[in-house]
């Protein structure tokens, strides 16, 4: 039998059996992750007293396989579009309604500008961060000038809504 005879095999027995495999599988995982339970991971449990290890492994990969990431992150964008349009309305009526009428635009559009003139120039991502969060789960701030500074997007992302 030749390899390609067997790959074709291998693939009809398996649609053939996938039932049946499937729980054949669902059963051997669970045995094994009873018997070694030192190798699974504990859920938040685990998590909290591995954080530091997890985040550092997580950063690692996601910097060493770009590509992998950006499909991932359009592929969800692309499954989720309705929740991502649904956020980016309420972001844009949250900010017009934390706007102040006599805050002139153009004071806003400096930090926005500053944010871009700093990208090109370092080639390191900039962007315009919200010093009290416009919709903070305690309290709430202003789209306004003395409330906008320029920071790198990697802080404003690890900052999140604090």
């Amino acid at each position: 039998m030749t390899k390609e005879e067997k790959k074709v095999y291998h693939r009809a027995y398996y649609e053939s059996h996938r039932e049946e495999l499937k729980a054949y599988h669902k059963a051997y995982h669970k045995a094994w992750r009873e018997a070694h339970p030192e190798h699974c991971s504990h859920g938040k449990a685990w998590y909290e007293s591995h954080r530091e290890e997890s985040k550092a492994y997580s950063k690692a990969y996601y910097e060493s396989h770009p590509e992998e990431q950006k499909a991932r992150s359009k592929a969800y964008a692309k499954a989720h579009q309705a929740e991502n349009n649904a956020h980016t309305v309420a972001r844009r009526a949250a900010k017009s309604h934390r706007t102040f009428k006599n805050v002139d635009p153009k004071e806003i559009r400096v930090f926005y500008a500053e944010a871009q003139r700093l990208t090109s120039e370092t080639g390191v991502k900039y962007s315009v961060d919200h010093i009290v969060p416009l919709q903070g789960k305690h309290v709430c701030g202003f789209h306004v000038p003395w409330n906008l500074q320029v920071i790198t997007f990697s802080e404003n992302s690890a900052k999140g809504n604090r």
